[in-house]
């Protein structure tokens, strides 16, 4: 499972968000009506607290050697990758691969 970037830090921004709402650092006073802060303030803190877990979950998922890889491989530069076979096999990438020719052939192509 892998998630961009940009997914992440919007993930992030909006537990961040709650996070402040919920804590009480960010004050709702004139800013929705009086009537909607407490339940304002109760869904914040409850986005807070599953969307903590949540993103510590994506920062787990993100320490798999798998996608270590995958990371390296949406990056430009980088022509091809070689590693063991069962683990070429797992990815979606085609610049991961399993022998030293099929790895020259990917690098050549992207040359």
């Amino acid at each position: 499972m892998s998630f961009s970037p940009r997914t992440r830090f919007i993930i992030q921004l909006v537990v961040f968000v709650c996070v402040g709402i919920s804590q009480g650092t960010v004050h709702l006073t004139n800013m929705i009506p009086e009537g909607w802060i407490p339940a304002a303030l109760a869904y914040a803190g409850f986005i807070a607290f599953l969307g903590t877990g949540f993103t510590t979950l994506l920062s787990g998922f993100g320490m798999t050697s798998q996608s270590r890889i995958d990371a390296a491989a949406s990056l430009p530069e980088v022509k091809a990758i070689l590693t063991e076979p069962p683990v070429a096999a797992a990815t979606t990438s085609e610049k991961v691969v399993g022998t030293i020719a099929a790895a020259q052939a990917v690098s050549q192509k992207a040359a």
